[in-house]
């Protein structure tokens, strides 16, 4: 069981460096498709840095305040932060007035959604020591396993806080990018039939050059006569 409290980044770095990388992808061929003009995307390592502040970065201009740490948490959303469990941890977002009732009736506290201090986000930021407070010891009261089941079954975004071997074993990882995990090629093992689909070497050609070891240590596939 983890005994350290989990932290996240401060901003959905995937969303931000995918939405970038693609928005100025799709600028240059829209402007090429508009006037025939192609165009160069650059960038710097600090550039990019910077434009992975989003929304903090708007918060500063905005107050002039500098951000703190969150751990977790957001800075403006209550709850969405990682909980932690009988034997482990969870990722809770519930900030939404849907998500936050339902949030609510899963752990059993129906006078939350009315309390005059948690009734919607404002108050809740302004009480969110005073929510967390009642939260904690309900969340720490059942296993990682049992509220994921009971709060996807109340409708509520949530995830188990995994490890990074326990993230890489989850079986919708494993389904998505089996590809990408699958071992690497041996030497010489896709030569053959890289010589026959670029080169189109035929099986005799390919046979002899097996024959002389040209094609690697693997163990010589079976070449079918076209």
């Amino acid at each position: 069981m983890a005994t350290r409290r989990p932290t996240t980044s401060r901003l959905t770095a995937t969303s931000a460096v995918s939405s970038s990388i693609s928005h100025g992808i799709l600028a240059a061929l829209y402007e090429r498709t508009r006037s025939g003009q192609g165009q160069q995307v650059s960038t710097t390592l600090l550039s990019a840095q910077i434009a992975l502040h989003t929304y903090v970065a708007a918060y500063y201009w905005q107050s002039g305040q500098e951000p703190g740490p969150v751990g977790s948490a957001h800075a403006s959303m209550v709850p969405y932060q990682a909980f932690r469990t009988g034997d482990g941890w969870i990722a809770v977002v519930a900030h939404t007035p849907k998500f936050y009732a339902n949030f609510c009736t899963a752990l059993g506290r129906l006078d939350l959604i009315s309390h005059p201090h948690f009734a919607d986000l404002t108050t809740r930021l302004e009480h969110r020591a005073e929510l967390l407070v009642i939260i904690d010891p309900i969340m720490a009261s059942r296993s990682t396993a049992e509220w994921t089941e009971r709060l996807v079954a109340a409708d509520v975004p949530c995830g188990p806080v995994h490890s990074v071997g326990q993230a890489l074993a989850d079986p919708l990882i494993l389904a998505q990018t089996a590809e990408q995990f699958a071992s690497p090629p041996r030497l010489g093992e896709h030569t053959a039939q890289v010589l026959q689909e670029l080169l189109d070497y035929d099986a005799a050609r390919l046979r002899q050059l097996a024959g002389t070891g040209a094609l690697g240590p693997s163990p010589v596939p079976a070449f079918e006569e076209e």
